[in-house]
């Protein structure tokens, strides 16, 4: 006859089997499902949603880049700004010959995205013949980043220590960049859901569009000209141990007091700043209804004005 003794611990054994086998089997289910949902992301994203094929299909392009290829190409990288304001094919035709842009644009970027964006390009092998970088005076002082698509399309993992240092991340912040720079369903989990969102309603983009308010906040001039200087200076540094020529470009809304301390900027540093147009030469005949963004009559002002500068910048 068996002790009660040795029956329980026939129990606890067979209950700790179960319990491993029942472990094992969820890890490898939840492993399934992770699988499934990466590839599946990976598979069907960029078709159903242009904004992202586009920003896929441009990383791409850029990540391409070589020096030594003829006609040389300058990567432009910048916001929505760039996205509506320049016309890229207008410009390649105004363009001196033997030069052509290549657009790499993510919406609601800033100065950080980009700093750690351009680190990620070069080392990723990114080689342009030069990069110009389209920000409005207020994005050179913005304090914070784009945060999920940042961390998909711009942040290269081992650079997760330095933006956490320089932005002050929470721990579960900093987890989320490691998650979100790796896996194509964890950083583009919002972007899904804005996606749905659309296809349910078909006329949600435009409602956001008229209640979206582009606030036109001040800049301190004293500021840019400390704070902005070092940061443009620290984004020129990626550039030049690259041997990469690099381009400032300010994008409107620039005030026209801002002229003069650019080009202080630029004397100092020796950093080509362009500033193809100043807020008084805009009015609203050339702005779109958020009047933020230029129309395609402006669009095309724009772009004129910028090639010109170019055609002396990059030479």
């Amino acid at each position: 006859m068996h002790s009660s003794t040795s029956s329980s611990e026939g129990k606890r054994t067979y209950s700790v089997r179960v319990l491993k086998r029942a472990t094992a089997l969820f890890l490898a289910v939840m492993l399934l499902v992770c699988a499934a949902l990466e590839i599946g992301t990976r598979s069907f994203i960029y078709r159903s949603s242009a904004s992202l094929g586009r920003i896929n299909n441009e990383l791409q392009a850029a990540m391409k880049l070589d020096r030594q290829t003829s006609p040389k190409t300058a990567l432009i990288v910048g916001n929505s700004l760039l996205i509506a304001d320049i016309d890229i094919a207008e410009a390649n035709r105004r363009l001196t010959r033997g030069w052509s842009l290549q657009r790499f644009a993510i919406e609601q970027t800033t100065y950080l995205d980009w700093y750690f964006g351009i680190r990620k390009l070069f080392a990723y092998g990114s080689r342009p013949a030069a990069i110009i970088v389209c920000l409005e005076p207020r994005h050179l002082l913005e304090p914070t980043l784009r945060t999920d698509l940042f961390m998909h399309y711009l942040l290269n993992t081992a650079d997760i220590l330095p933006v956490n240092r320089m932005v002050h991340l929470t721990p579960t912040e900093t987890s989320d960049l490691f998650f979100a720079s790796t896996s194509t369903f964890y950083g583009l989990r919002r972007e899904i859901r804005k996606n749905f969102l659309v296809r349910i309603l078909p006329d949600f983009p435009q409602l956001t569009a008229l209640i979206t308010v582009f606030p036109h906040i001040p800049v301190d001039n004293r500021e840019l000209l400390t704070a902005g200087m070092a940061r443009l200076e620290a984004m020129h540094n990626i550039a030049v141990q690259e041997d990469t020529p690099f381009i400032f470009m300010l994008m409107p809304p620039v005030d026209a007091s801002q002229i003069g301390v650019f080009q202080q900027i630029s004397h100092e540093t020796f950093i080509p700043i362009v500033i193809p147009l100043t807020n008084d030469r805009i009015d609203k005949s050339i702005l779109e209804p958020d009047d933020y963004h230029l129309n395609e009559a402006g669009r095309r002002i724009f772009t004129w004005k910028m090639a010109d500068l170019l055609k002396e910048a990059l030479r």
